[in-house]
């Protein structure tokens, strides 16, 4: 087994297959097994799970693809109803057949690229293939995951596309990464692949990522004058660098298209942006259409400048989305406080950042859910909340070791900036543990590959001489 182990690990592609063999047959068994033969009470037909979106996506896949095998594929559409994983599993049901399964390849693909990427990030830091294998153990292996591989999701999509771009964006910051013109390509060709699959999911959190992206180019562009001023970059490198990153970042914007913006008329594309993002959470009877679209709140300017309090105004009113439209969701989360100037943000801040890394909180964690399966999946979380809390204590001490890394700083502002946006607008646990996965996962992946470089260093110290 040890041969085995150490075998898969010394090849990429071999390490990649092993991540894509758990989620396939771990799908393969919910599907056809779990759901049907053994919970078939929890059953909705096709292998899916039931009262959750993933039952809406099939149904648009499938009319999607009757409406293609008719009208020929000019019929197709990538956004069927707004939903893209109906768009992309109708050409899987047209090209094979109209079932969930036949998507179980690419869920498991995008799950085994998202834990390869990861792999590689941790990688940086511990240069030991077996310490960041443990470490990504649980982003890998984590039941919570299996609801977007094992059933129709956006989260694939996301996940995999955002930890592409975060890895991009470690291999700008490398010096090394700018002594050959083919690895700077290659970085750019990681972030734009990353950015495609996010859009594709989330467009509006490809504009978020957009805006925390701006922080690590900060960053990153005083690592550059650092290298200049300490005569390692001559000045057209250094300039040449700059000018890349600052581009690289202007480039997104086309894959924001359809992300937060503060105007709010009818049913514009923020209203249809966020009312996609809070349908995407919550428990419901699928067989119902919710047509939710309340006003926007009264927003009072507090003397920040304008471009501070436009944005503030659209996490607003995204945050409005989630209070109102769902308010008999059992994992709602303080749906009593709304954002009326910048000032409600800046003293929810605190009280954002607790749900956002450590919620569902343990008194939450037996409470029963508004299903059945519901409550079996807050137990779930609340075992996976355990692991989370454990890696999390490891925090400073990673901090610590490798506080002169360019790397950890580049992943705690581009993950926790995210996180802490969820944290801001999101009002359902359910929804946020989701949303937040690839992010905090990421955190956590750092925090145990600290913990067990510690423990490694600890052991070669206790050996005899």
């Amino acid at each position: 087994m040890k041969k085995i182990l150490s075998s898969i690990l010394e090849s990429d592609y071999k390490l990649w297959g092993a991540f894509f063999l758990y989620p396939a047959a771990a799908a393969l068994f919910v599907q056809l097994i779990l759901l049907p033969l053994l919970f078939p009470q929890w059953h909705a037909g096709e292998g899916l799970l039931a009262g959750g979106d993933w039952i809406i996506f099939h149904q648009l896949a499938v009319s999607l693809a009757e409406k293609i095998q008719a009208q020929g594929w000019s019929a197709w559409e990538l956004r069927p109803q707004g939903q893209a994983p109906s768009g992309i599993a109708a050409i899987f049901y047209v090209l094979f057949l109209p079932h969930p399964w036949v998507l179980i390849p690419l869920y498991a693909g995008l799950h085994a690229t998202a834990v390869f990427v990861l792999f590689k990030i941790i990688l940086r830091f511990t240069r030991n293939r077996v310490l960041t294998f443990m470490a990504v153990l649980p982003f890998w292996l984590y039941p919570s995951a299996m609801i977007w591989y094992a059933q129709i999701h956006k989260d694939g999509y996301m996940i995999a596309g955002a930890l592409l771009i975060l890895l991009a964006w470690l291999r700008l910051g490398d010096a090394a990464t700018w002594k050959r013109w083919q690895n700077i390509l290659i970085s750019l060709v990681l972030m734009f692949a990353g950015a495609l699959l996010a859009w594709i999911a989330r467009p509006y959190s490809m504009q978020m990522m957009q805006g925390v992206s701006l922080a690590v180019v900060l960053l990153e562009s005083s690592l550059f004058a650092r290298r200049f001023w300490k005569g390692e970059w001559l000045l057209w490198q250094t300039l040449m660098a700059v000018v890349i990153v600052w581009a690289s970042v202007a480039a997104l914007s086309p894959f924001t298209v359809g992300g937060i913006s503060a105007e709010f008329s009818g049913q514009s594309g923020l209203a249809r942006a966020t009312q996609h993002m809070a349908s995407s959470t919550v428990i419901l009877n699928m067989n119902k259409t919710i047509d939710c679209n309340p006003p926007p709140p009264t927003w009072h300017h507090s003397g920040w400048p304008e471009f501070v309090e436009t944005r503030a105004n659209a996490l607003a009113i995204v945050r409005e989305q989630f209070r109102i439209c769902y308010p008999d969701a059992a994992s709602n989360i303080d749906v009593q406080v709304a954002f009326h100037n910048m000032n409600d943000i800046l003293l929810y801040f605190p009280r954002a950042a607790e749900i956002a890394f450590l919620s569902p909180f343990p008194t939450d964690w037996f409470k029963p859910g508004s299903l059945p399966v519901n409550t079996v999946l807050r137990r779930v979380s609340g075992f996976e909340m355990l692991g989370v809390y454990l890696a999390l204590a490891f925090l400073p001490y990673a901090v610590w070791r490798w506080r002169a890394r360019p790397d950890l700083w580049i992943i705690l502002i581009f993950c926790s900036g995210m996180i802490l946006i969820y944290g801001l607008v999101v009002a359902n646990v359910g929804t946020l543990y989701r949303f937040r996965y690839g992010f905090l996962m990421t955190i956590v992946a750092v925090d145990l590959a600290a913990g067990f470089s510690f423990i490694q260093q600890w052991k070669s110290r206790k050996k005899p001489v």
